[in-house]
């Protein structure tokens, strides 16, 4: 296949996903880079790795070796912050099912219970930051609750479905979705998605995670992800 052949099949690829992507009141707006970053994102079923390695190959491509190295840090820091679905850990929750135990710990149950002290202090954000993988923003509370339990892949998480699943793009739900992590004993999770009824529009297990907390709420907001503390 000649380069000119392979441009006209992906754009032919492009223009189809449009149609099912897109609602029809932004299936206009919706450009051809959009929709195949949307198409990569599904192909690789939300995998952040697999996402960032893809445009890693394409700034190597076009020769931009400078700026890869931001990309390989992103990919550096998700393979340190988020792997809940890596195989190793599934063997360890295999492991702890088998022996019947929990997978508790004092200093995160001690972590636990200073990070659910702290977040009821925030209120209103001073600062907001941008996500970079999705154009959203978060706030201080949420980068806080990043950072003390090493869950940026929470955000990332929420912030890149909320930006690539058809149904979440939706105005009433990017005005406003609440978002629930519940974290099992044996480490699995939930991921649910309601909107302002107390509605499910979204649930995603997790396989794994060592996520602090038994559960978590999160709210989006216009845009932004913020604490429920911090409306």
């Amino acid at each position: 296949m000649t380069p000119e052949e392979l441009k006209s099949k992906i754009k032919e690829i492009i223009d189809e996903q449009k149609q099912q992507i897109f609602i029809p009141e932004y299936r206009s707006k919706a450009t051809d880079e959009e929709t195949l970053g949307i198409i990569i994102a599904k192909y690789f079923e939300q995998d952040v790795i697999s996402i960032l390695k893809t445009a890693y190959s394409c700034f190597e491509d076009a020769n931009m070796h400078t700026e890869n190295k931001t990309i390989d840090e992103w990919i550096k820091k998700w393979e340190r912050y988020a792997k809940p679905e890596g195989k190793h850990l599934k063997k360890e929750t295999k492991k702890f099912k088998h022996l019947g135990e929990s997978a508790s710990n004092p200093e995160k149950d001690k972590l636990a219970m200073e990070i659910e002290s702290a977040l009821p202090q925030f209120s209103g954000s001073e600062n907001w930051y941008k996500h970079s993988l999705s154009g959203y923003t978060y706030t201080d509370g949420v980068k806080y609750l990043a950072e003390k339990a090493e869950a940026y892949w929470l955000i990332d998480k929420i912030l890149i479905t909320t930006k690539h699943i058809p149904k979440l793009q939706l105005q009433e739900y990017q005005e406003f979705t609440s978002w629930e992590l519940i974290v099992n004993d044996d480490r699995t999770a939930t991921l649910i998605a309601e909107d302002g009824n107390g509605h499910k529009i979204y649930s995603e297990k997790i396989d794994y995670t060592d996520f602090p907390l038994k559960k978590i709420n999160l709210w989006f907001e216009g845009g932004v992800l913020l604490l429920p503390s911090e409306h």
